[in-house]
């Protein structure tokens, strides 16, 4: 919440306030949740504390889609990028998509993505930038393979311009190859 630069709350403060709230703690907590009906009774409990403690009426079709963002800029500028709330979905597939053209002819070191940013991919994409930008940010992605894990991690570390390191593992892979894979990456931190 504290990425938000108190000008956006603005005139309508109240209500982008409720949603800041809500964006967060679905990241928080609903995004940890790895059953459908867990998350409704998420929901629910959420529009049952809403109301009793914010004397708010809100359905969840209303906050279920919140994403917010630091890759889409709030005015004309594009330098001008503040961690706000993505109202238009499309908007912020422009700016994902002009960055995958330049991740693909410049940062792909020889490994074009071709990507696909249907809804949960886009949600996965801004769940995943919105984990790597904060300090010591961290995130397990656990999945079946061909999902996209690896691709929306590459596609949000060249957006925040950090160098991605992956660990190739072999049949002869052992504690010392992990070491010196450490060694190197540590070296690598050194050096920025």
């Amino acid at each position: 919440m504290l990425s938000v630069d108190p000008a956006y709350l603005g005139t309508d403060s109240k209500k982008r306030l409720i949603k800041l709230w809500l964006h967060e703690g679905q990241r928080q907590f609903k995004d940890r949740l790895i059953d459908d009906g867990d998350r409704v009774a998420y929901d629910e409990m959420i529009i049952d504390e809403m109301k009793t403690n914010m004397k708010e009426t809100w359905t969840s079709d209303q906050f279920v889609n919140l994403a917010f963002g630091d890759y889409v800029p709030v005015d004309s500028k594009a330098s001008d990028k503040k961690y706000t709330e993505l109202e238009d979905p499309e908007v912020a597939l422009t700016f994902i998509h002009q960055a995958l053209e330049e991740h693909n002819s410049e940062g792909s070191n020889g490994q074009p993505m071709h990507l696909v940013f249907f809804d949960d991919a886009r949600n996965h994409f801004n769940r995943t930038l919105r984990v790597i930008r904060q300090p010591r940010g961290n995130m397990l992605s656990v999945g079946v393979s061909g999902v996209g894990r690896k691709s929306m991690t590459r596609m949000a570390s060249f957006m925040l311009e950090y160098k991605c390191c992956q660990i190739e593992i072999t049949r002869g892979y052992g504690a010392e190859a992990f070491k010196e894979d450490l060694r190197g990456m540590m070296k690598d931190v050194a050096n920025a």
